[in-house]
């Protein structure tokens, strides 16, 4: 996961919900080697070898660092982690781990470098690891452009039967707007095939229990968690996006794990939610939103809670030939 205050929702503005795993054991070795090999490829280069030697600024740095300590120390962050049953868990000594099955996955370094062979991408051979979903597929991906590949392979899913669910920002709650330029054509696509499509919203419509709908209302919230779960049995948690950037251009991990609890953690999270619009298509076969909205639900014509400004710069962006680098 990226890392910065956003990430943990420790300031007021806009957070950026992520989703992570704890690995331990031969997990935890694989990702320390995984690690070694990008430190020692020939995309990286010791910091002495680019910058001068200089003793300038670390007197200010160490300022800095103890004033972010002292910051965090009384943040509304520290707080909600005072209160977070994981913790007080870990305090008591329980065992609060998954014991099961993990693998990573990793690009080879050489991709970064534009030499990787196809066998080597991660998204050649998790997809080899993962074989066909027989009963449901939960996607979510903070940037979300399956392109014709996906998109015929979502729809042989719903083809066959698969119960296909895909998650990712709403416009409103997108910082990459461009890329929701790319999204739109395939979504309408892929709703109007029978997938149950979600968008997260910048703000829930109506508070709720749910630990995901906690995460979120506190805060103005961009989805930027990429994971999916299959057949409710396996789950891959990591750095991939399913989109052109993450599959051809960017070097991306992530755990797949054989855990039923993990997998269907996810898919009772998304059930029911407050934290997501629904793209459906109306019986005039025009693609709209549903949500609650102050204890009812409500519908929008347009992408909610954006201006029309913003749908024709999206729209505008639509044709420029950009997709492969999204």
């Amino acid at each position: 996961r990226n890392i910065g205050d956003i990430y943990f929702a420790y300031d007021e503005g806009t957070a950026y919900f992520d989703y992570d795993v704890l690995a331990v054991g031969p997990g935890a070795a694989s990702v320390s080697q995984n690690f070694n090999d990008y430190w020692t490829s020939g995309s990286s280069y010791d910091a002495l070898d680019i910058l001068a030697p200089s003793n300038d600024g670390i007197a200010e740095m160490d300022k800095a660092v103890a004033l972010a300590a002292q910051s965090a120390r009384g943040s509304e962050y520290a707080k909600a982690l005072d209160n977070a049953p994981v913790i007080s868990g870990v305090i008591a000594g329980e065992d609060l781990l998954e014991w099961t099955t993990v693998k990573l996955f990793s690009d080879d370094p050489a991709k970064g470098l534009g030499q990787a062979k196809s066998g080597d991408l991660l998204i050649t051979r998790l997809t080899q690891a993962m074989g066909q979903p027989k009963r449901s597929l939960d996607l979510v991906s903070a940037y979300l452009i399956p392109g014709q590949v996906g998109t015929a392979l979502f729809q042989e899913y719903l083809d066959n039967g698969v119960k296909t669910r895909l998650v990712t920002n709403s416009l409103e709650a997108n910082d990459v707007p461009i890329v929701h330029s790319a999204w739109k054509g395939y979504r309408n696509q892929l709703v109007r095939a029978g997938a149950d499509v979600l968008e997260l919203r910048a703000r829930p419509g109506q508070p709720d229990t749910s630990s995901l709908t906690q995460i979120l209302t506190s805060s103005q919230s961009s989805l930027h968690a990429k994971t999916f779960a299959v057949d409710g049995e396996r789950i891959f948690i990591g750095s991939f996006n399913f989109d052109p950037r993450s599959a051809a251009l960017n070097t991306e991990m992530g755990f797949l794990v054989d855990s039923p609890t993990i997998a269907r953690s996810l898919s009772a999270a998304l059930d029911g939610s407050q934290v997501f619009y629904r793209v459906f298509e109306d019986k005039d076969g025009k693609i709209r939103w549903s949500g609650t909205e102050d204890n009812s639900r409500k519908e929008w014509m347009n992408e909610p809670n954006t201006s029309v400004f913003q749908r024709t710069v999206v729209n505008i962006m639509s044709y420029l030939p950009l997709e492969w680098v999204l």
